[in-house]
């Protein structure tokens, strides 16, 4: 899959060490509380069981890199909310790459994926009310709000907002 800049392939255990050199910079779980400062086994056992969802089709997670000289820029996902059957979409990027615009170009690449490949008819977004850089990608392509919750695990409730398909 492509955006004008990237390209996304599924993750596999060849793209761990740069997946865990962007966990390791300093606000990558900022917003991520169960994910803050956990170790690297830890790291990768999260990595495995992404790799086990999209193995089974229960979920996409993709690494994101640059078309041109494919540098690891950051991750993508489209799963399911933990103990939900309501699907979220997700980014996490490298420092380097925040503010240019790579979120929203992800972001709409892969709201078409899973609209029109996928064959979803909602798809949710999930974050830490505190975390105003998602709140606007959110807005900006439209989610609404629809609930607080609260998960195990999270330090305060997170915020869900929801994209229905009619709204493309």
């Amino acid at each position: 899959m492509e955006t004008a800049r990237t390209t996304l392939q599924y993750i596999t255990h060849e793209d761990f060490e740069e997946i865990l050199e962007m966990y390791g910079e300093p606000d990558t779980f900022k917003y991520i509380a169960p994910a803050l400062n956990q170790t690297r086994e830890w790291y990768v056992n999260f990595l495995n069981s992404r790799i086990d969802q999209v193995t089974n089709g229960s979920g996409y997670h993709w690494v994101v890199r640059s078309k041109g000289n494919k540098e690891f820029i950051g991750l993508m996902n489209l799963n399911p909310i933990a103990g939900t059957d309501k699907v979220q979409i997700g980014f996490q990027l490298k420092r380097k790459f925040w503010n240019q615009g790579y979120a929203s170009e992800l972001t709409k690449r892969v709201l078409e994926f899973g609209f029109d490949d996928g064959g979803l008819k909602v798809i949710y977004g999930v974050f830490d009310n505190k975390n105003t850089a998602s709140l606007k990608i959110f807005q900006k392509f439209g989610f609404e709000f629809e609930e607080n919750k609260s998960f195990e695990g999270e330090s305060s409730p997170v915020e869900i907002w929801k994209y229905i398909a009619e709204q493309k």
